[in-house]
């Protein structure tokens, strides 16, 4: 127990050190998901839209949403990425 605190008090302490020293589930999605939006900016820079890079991004990114259970997010991503992949393909 932290010298000076109530056991609340001490409780709360140590669970705040706890939690700054581990990465929790949301913080890993939310730093690979900001990679990925980077990416998916440096691809479209680099080979623009109709690029199958640029739809695979697409899907990277909506496949961590859907992880997270962001459906709807997820969706339009997905979708992106498949008619990029007509443009390309067909």
């Amino acid at each position: 127990m932290v010298l000076g605190c109530s056991v609340v008090e001490a409780r709360l302490y140590e669970e705040e050190i706890n939690n700054a020293a581990v990465p929790t589930a949301q913080t890993k999605f939310d730093q690979e998901r900001s990679r990925l939006w980077d990416q998916l900016d440096q691809v479209l820079d680099e080979k623009g839209l109709e690029h199958r890079e640029v739809a695979l991004t697409y899907n990277k990114i909506a496949r961590l949403l859907e992880n997270e259970g962001r459906y709807e997010e997820a969706m339009e991503l997905y979708q992106k990425g498949l008619e990029i992949e007509k443009k390309v393909f067909h």
